[in-house]
């Protein structure tokens, strides 16, 4: 009967105690990477504490790494753009020099012939 008891007085704690990591992992399942479990524990409840912190903290960087690689590609490719655009305004500028060239030596054969 003792035993019973017993297991049953510790039930509340440990539902408390996996309520803050229920609670991390929800937040994080809904892309909350804010959250973290601070409450102190010992054994393996700390080495669960630890394995949801570190992970929380990874995920956030790697997001921030990627978000930092996004713009990254995305400065590279407008610059890209407006390369081509620059070096689209130059072979037009010159192809428009070279019809009117075209013209004024057709002119001058006609009037020569």
């Amino acid at each position: 009967m003792r035993l019973v008891s017993s297991a049953a007085a510790t039930r509340p704690i440990g539902m408390r105690r996996t309520s803050k990591f229920a609670r991390t992992l929800s937040a994080v399942a809904a892309g909350d990477l804010t959250l973290c479990v601070d409450a102190a524990y010992r054994g393996k409840f700390a080495v669960l504490k630890g394995a949801i912190n570190e992970t929380v903290e990874r995920l956030s960087a790697t997001i921030q790494t990627t978000l930092a690689d996004v713009d990254l590609v995305a400065r590279a490719i407008n610059m890209g753009a407006d390369n081509l655009s620059k070096l689209t305004e130059e072979q037009a500028s010159s192809l428009e020099e070279s019809a009117a060239t075209t013209e004024e030596l057709a002119a001058s054969v006609k009037a020569s012939a």
